[in-house]
């Protein structure tokens, strides 16, 4: 999907096979957000062995009325990220990027993927979340919210990228310096 510039408002967007975000705009203000107002909404939901590569743009729960992800992995699923954004506003649960299937892959090397702190008095708002079996390497890119990461089962590995807020790995490595 080349969104060169322009704004898909309402979307939900479903990926089952492969598929490629990118803006080729001069001033990047391409980007992908839903209204919708169910709860655990998702913008992009990657499943069924579906491979998704966010290169450009943003994805964001701009418009969204209650908490859920902007990008939702699941079992089986690939999110490559290599530029653009994905980002999540000041809302209790919201998660940016959400490795939610057991066997969910996310790879970052560029980009940046950001969870809004608000007024900072909510904490309960991720950037990068991984739940038990998924895995999660990130070499570099921008990450940032009140929980950077969070992934205490997931595999992870973090040997570069530039992280503001918390970090939890239980089960990884993070190197660089």
């Amino acid at each position: 999907i080349k969104i060169s510039g322009y704004t898909a408002e309402k979307a939900q967007v479903s990926v089952k096979g492969n598929l490629t975000i990118q803006d080729s705009s001069e001033a990047q203000t391409g980007k992908i957000c839903s209204d919708y107002t169910g709860p655990a909404g998702r913008v992009v939901s990657v499943e069924n062995g579906g491979k998704l590569t966010i290169a450009g743009g943003t994805i964001t729960t701009e418009g969204m009325s209650n908490s859920g992800s902007a990008v939702y992995i699941a079992s089986g699923a690939e999110v490559n990220m290599t530029g653009g954004a994905v980002k999540v506003d000041a809302k209790r649960g919201n998660v940016a990027m959400n490795v939610r299937g057991s066997t969910g892959v996310f790879t970052m090397s560029g980009g940046s993927v950001i969870a809004e702190a608000g007024d900072g008095t909510e904490t309960n708002i991720t950037a990068i979340f991984g739940s038990s079996g998924s895995t999660i390497q990130i070499s570099a890119g921008t990450v940032s919210g009140p929980q950077a990461v969070f992934a205490r089962c997931s595999a992870t590995t973090i040997p570069g990228g530039n992280f503001t807020g918390s970090i939890t790995v239980k089960n990884g490595s993070i190197s660089g310096g």
